[in-house]
């Protein structure tokens, strides 16, 4: 009971069943506003038991049964992609490139390893931007590449007819 009252799930076993719950028993006994309540639940009640059963213009278990027995439609298999140079991900033509922008710096380091200090004082302020510019960059090429590989996996569903899955 909330508020002194029972719940409109009380009172709807109450009308079901009087003797399930003494105490919900006790309070509609006592209550004019819960056997307001009590009466209302009770025309609701013998209201639905009156209507007719639901007719329909098709046979349900019919239409059900065609479906459950029918078998499944037979499916093209997905086509199996050429392998070319198109389909390798672009990642793959970047990591030379980044590989050279690793390499290099190591060996210019080598190479000027007396240099480096001044070097390193004298471009300290430019590490972060710099890092942080790859780090943007390099994030947004293998985000375009995951894109592309998607939206092409997809045209290979939505071609094949198979259901997407994701």
């Amino acid at each position: 009971m909330k508020n002194g009252h029972p719940s409109d799930e009380d009172i709807q076993l109450f009308v079901t069943d009087p003797l399930a719950d003494a105490a919900t028993s006790d309070h509609v006994a006592s209550c004019k506003a819960c056997q307001a309540r009590v009466s209302e639940y009770r025309l609701l009640f013998f209201s639905l038991q009156e209507l007719p059963p639901a007719k329909f213009m098709f046979d349900l278990e019919e239409l059900v049964m065609d479906l459950v027995m029918e078998p499944a439609p037979a499916r093209e298999p997905m086509p199996v992609p050429s392998h070319s140079y198109r389909e390798i991900p672009s990642w793959l033509w970047w990591a030379p490139v980044g590989l050279a922008g690793i390499a290099g710096p190591a060996a210019l380091f080598v190479r000027y390893r007396g240099l480096w200090a001044g070097i390193v004082s004298a471009a300290g302020p430019l590490v972060i931007p710099i890092g942080l510019t790859a780090a943007v960059t390099c994030t947004a090429l293998l985000v375009a590449d995951m894109l592309r590989q998607y939206r092409k996996k997809m045209e290979l569903l939505e071609n094949s007819g198979m259901p997407a899955t994701s």
